[in-house]
């Protein structure tokens, strides 16, 4: 039997993990950004002005364009929803046309920056399923807790009159 509170949960979709460069736009300006995850329908990027949730942003990667809303965002690294499917291996894909010139004028520092945006990353996401857990177990432990108030209640009020029929047959 699926309860309601199952119901309304649905499973996250599965992330890959990468560490892409692209441009993104949110308006007129065009700023450098990293995609550190990806899913069909989201991904997780890292740049130096990210924009406010509620933003519309397009994501450059080559002749690939992301189109979506900004979901969340923390510091430097946002999450955003597409608009459509996201077709991931032409997005991961080595050769990508405009991809590999991005890639070789990269300095130390903005190598190390994007390490460092992966890193925060990861820690994101194992915050996020540690965050999952708990609140699973929290949910968990109060449902038993009200199950077995509940189961406690309704032995006292039966118990009462059950008690009092025991002892008028044993009176009587």
């Amino acid at each position: 039997m699926t309860t309601a509170l199952q119901m309304r949960i649905s499973p996250r979709e599965q992330r890959q993990p990468v560490l892409l460069p692209c441009h993104m736009r949110d308006g007129a300006t065009s700023i450098p950004a990293c995609i550190h995850n990806i899913s069909s329908r989201g991904v997780l990027v890292g740049a130096d002005d990210a924009p406010a949730a509620g933003t519309y942003v397009d994501i450059r990667r080559g002749r690939h364009v992301i189109i979506g809303r900004v979901v969340w965002r923390k510091g430097r690294v946002f999450g955003v929803r597409t608009q459509d499917r996201l077709d991931i291996a032409a997005l991961t894909a080595p050769d990508a046309p405009g991809c590999a010139r991005t890639a070789g004028r990269r300095s130390a520092s903005a190598t190390e920056r994007l390490a460092a945006e992966g890193r925060l990353a990861r820690q994101i996401e194992q915050s996020r399923r540690l965050a999952t857990g708990l609140q699973f177990f929290v949910l968990s432990l109060v449902a038993v807790g009200a199950g077995l108030f509940v189961a406690f209640s309704v032995y006292g009020m039966l118990a009462a009159p059950a008690d009092a029929i025991e002892n008028a047959l044993q009176a009587g």
